[in-house]
């Protein structure tokens, strides 16, 4: 018995010392792994939708810890606060603000800031418009015709076409490519709406189209940054000479606050945005002052009054679901104005 007892006591030991090993080897190892390559290594791939989810969809294999996922839903909750929870304001006399889906550009349209704008605006009358069917579809595209002659290059026009791929690389375009594909988009989803290339207007006839009830779809530069001088040609078809400048962005005109001094838009790159009316007007002037407008069939164009202050004597409220108009006869002075653009806040 006292040999079976001392075997089973050297059988212990051995077990201890084993277990001991395996701990501090368990240790080495775990010091030695590298992090989680899902948080440490890896960016998560973007989300593919036409406008921000409400709601963050975790896999069961991804494990978060609580500080991150406070931190991420905290960062969602900030976004949805900045981009997507504005209410509607009637024009007061002062400021106005028009409520309206924001759609990113993003992933899918990463240089397709003119037509995923035009999906923003056509959303909110009431189109189902998806911009990727829009940019594909409707959208024109240059076909690439280029030719050389005495030293000059000549390709087709941006205004006329998108200059590029909108879901690759490309330079743009400017609003008679967007006209083409808003009225061709309409003419086939319920033509009750008309749409009118407003380019060379003042910057007060935007405003009065706000103080009225309807956003103006705009051009500008990406974040109001001065524009920069990139490449030089002629339109094949007419022979027009054709500078483009680099930084060339298109938005959705969607308020403006003139204690603030400040104008608001749906940018599909930066989400609902502020920026001074100088700058923005600015920068409308130096993209040679292009916009569209969508109006019910019931609409008239309002008039463009560049040297008077603007007055709103009727306000217009539409549906996304019909064209029923309503009209408010008191009148209301607005002091945003035409003025001199040459000065400029950054």
């Amino acid at each position: 018995m006292k040999k079976y007892g001392a075997a089973f006591a050297a059988l212990a030991a051995c077990l201890s010392i084993t277990t001991v090993l395996f701990i501090i080897h368990a240790g080495k190892t775990a010091d030695t792994l590298p992090a989680d390559p899902r948080s440490a290594e890896t960016e998560p791939a973007p989300v593919s939708s036409e406008s921000m989810s409400d709601t963050t969809t975790v896999t069961e294999e991804t494990t978060i810890s609580e500080t991150t996922a406070e931190t991420i839903t905290s960062a969602a909750e900030t976004i949805r606060e900045t981009q997507q929870t504005r209410a509607d304001k009637k024009y007061d006399g002062k400021s106005v603000y028009i409520s309206a889906e924001n759609i990113s550009q993003y992933p899918e349209l990463p240089v397709g800031s003119e037509i995923t704008s035009l999906t923003i605006l056509l959303r909110h009358f009431g189109y189902p418009a998806e911009k990727t069917v829009l940019a594909r579809e409707y959208l024109p595209i240059a076909s690439g015709r280029t030719k050389f002659d005495n030293g000059r290059t000549y390709k087709e026009s941006f205004y006329e076409y998108f200059i590029g791929d909108p879901f690759s690389a490309g330079y743009g375009c400017f609003a008679d490519a967007i006209v083409k594909a808003a009225v061709s988009y309409i003419s086939e989803n319920g033509d009750h709406y008309s749409v009118y290339n407003i380019s060379g207007c003042s910057p007060g006839l935007l405003y009065r189209y706000l103080e009225n009830g309807f956003p103006v779809l705009v051009w500008a530069t990406e974040k109001m940054a001065e524009p920069e001088y990139y490449e030089t040609w002629y339109d094949i078809d007419t022979g027009e000479k054709l500078d483009w400048y680099s930084g060339e962005h298109c938005s959705v005109l969607v308020g403006f606050d003139t204690k603030k001094n400040t104008l608001t838009f749906n940018d599909p790159k930066e989400g609902i945005t502020d920026y001074p009316r100088k700058n923005f007007e600015k920068r409308f002037s130096q993209m040679h002052s292009q916009a569209v407008v969508i109006l019910p069939n019931s609409i008239s164009p309002l008039p463009d009054v560049p040297d008077e202050p603007v007055t709103a004597t009727a306000k217009t409220t539409v549906t996304a679901a019909d064209t029923e108009t309503t009209a408010d006869t008191a009148a209301a002075e607005n002091d945003i104005t035409a003025e001199d653009t040459s000065s400029e806040s950054e």
